[in-house]
């Protein structure tokens, strides 16, 4: 029975301008995947880094890049190959270099392999690794941004449901014509500074304000100018009301 692993073979690139090289390449991660058959037009192979880069490289699972091509250095091309696509990219070479190792991974290689031994053997799972590691990042970067979109939507949430609960509030507290408090916030307020002021012995002041003939003004000119008269008359006392501190501490408005 055929593993499960190998019944799809990724898409493939290997640059390299050794045919004979990329053919042993080739014939390892095709015994790897599944039959040639199956994998036919799954693995290409290009041998410089202007073909490299002419082909559509955000279409493969992994690029195997050699270091030394004949028209463009290795470490340009994988540059190139990044500006133009999130895709893995292995270097195969045939130097033993941790220098040019380290210079690759930091350019952006995913991997590093040295043509010694029996690394024929090893590139099928080392692409299988790469490719399983990208597509893990790729994933995360995925979550990550849903992730965000989702804590950007729940804050923008949280506003309309505070700008809500302040409006609900402010119904449920204030005159809509005026703005002042009204009858039942009064009362509220009334009841607990008398309790306050009971509690710590301290005065108490209630002042009612009324308007001298307002009956008469809203009669004769009308209820739009009454109610802009009210309005007028809030703004004063608002603007007038200052909030003191008694000895106990206790505020209260005067």
């Amino acid at each position: 029975m055929t593993n499960a692993r190998k019944k799809t073979c990724p898409r493939i690139l290997i640059v390299d301008d050794d045919p004979d090289h990329c053919q042993l390449v080739s014939e390892s991660l095709l015994m790897y995947y599944c039959a040639k058959v199956a994998c036919g037009g799954q693995i290409k192979c290009v041998p410089t880094g202007k073909k490299c880069l002419s082909e559509p490289l955000e279409e493969y699972d992994v690029i195997l890049l050699d270091l030394h091509l004949p028209d463009i250095p290795g470490l340009e091309v994988l540059d190139r190959i990044l500006e133009k696509a999130d895709v893995p990219v292995i270097f195969v070479t045939g130097e033993q270099d941790s220098t040019v190792a380290a210079e690759a991974i930091e350019k952006g290689a995913q991997d590093y392999l040295v043509k010694h031994g029996d690394y024929l053997l090893a590139i099928p799972a080392i692409v299988q690794k790469n490719i399983s590691l990208h597509r893990i990042k790729l994933e995360k970067k995925r979550l990550q941004s849903r992730l965000r979109q989702m804590v950007r939507k729940l804050r923008s949430k949280n506003e309309q449901l505070k700008e809500s609960m302040e409006k609900l509030r402010d119904m449920a507290t204030k005159d809509p014509l005026t703005g002042l408090a009204n009858r039942r916030y009064f009362n509220e307020q009334l009841t607990r500074q008398f309790n306050e002021a009971v509690r710590y012995s301290t005065d108490l002041s209630c002042c009612m304000i009324d308007l001298d003939n307002y009956k008469q003004f809203n009669d004769t000119l009308g209820h739009q100018l009454g109610d802009e008269l009210l309005q007028i008359t809030a703004e004063v006392i608002r603007s007038s009301l200052r909030k003191r501190r008694g000895p106990s501490g206790v505020p209260h408005v005067l």
